[in-house]
């Protein structure tokens, strides 16, 4: 006799499984609001330590990760799914971004969730190497922008020598 399809309950990483009546056994992904978050803050990929994350990525896969489209697909969200906020659209570039240099750089999914990942010791306080990488990032922009303004003082300054009666402040 052949037993219906039972649930065995929702495993970590967002992943179900149910028995089917022939005793196999069926995943079904489960979406806990994390597919696209606002930031980053510490995520955690159950999958990380599976066997098959440490293989190389096939010939298919990489040709896949390599079509993948962030704007196309911000555009279609924003298309279908206007209430999503521009923060989780950013995350969604962001990592398309860096999942499509690392399999060009040969990295396994392991590696690549590894820069994603806060390191296991000191209670999560230590930042991710992808936080790390932000942080260089904006204080790099902020450098630039800090620089440009200045340049941007200098020069509205000499063009205000030439002007009568102007300051640097009315720039």
């Amino acid at each position: 006799a052949s037993r219906p399809a039972e649930p065995v309950g929702p495993g970590a990483g967002g992943l179900a499984a149910r028995m089917m009546a022939d005793s196999r056994y069926e995943l079904i992904p489960i979406d806990h609001g994390f597919c696209l978050p606002e930031t980053l803050d510490a995520p955690y990929f159950e999958w990380l330590h599976w066997p098959q994350a440490m293989l190389p990525f096939s010939d298919d896969e990489l040709e896949y990760i390599s079509a993948l489209d962030a704007d196309a697909d911000a555009e279609l969200l924003a298309r279908e799914l206007p209430i999503l906020r521009p923060e989780c659209v950013r995350v969604l570039q962001l990592t398309t971004a860096l999942l499509k240099r690392c399999a060009d750089a040969g990295m396994t999914l392991y590696e690549i969730g590894s820069l994603l990942s806060r390191p296991f010791e000191g209670a999560d306080e230590d930042p991710s190497e992808l936080e790390r990488m932000c942080a260089l990032a904006k204080a790099a922009h902020a450098e630039m922008t800090q620089i440009a303004e200045v340049d941007e003082d200098e020069d509205g300054a000499e063009s205000d020598d030439d002007d009568e009666g102007g300051s640097a402040g009315d720039c």
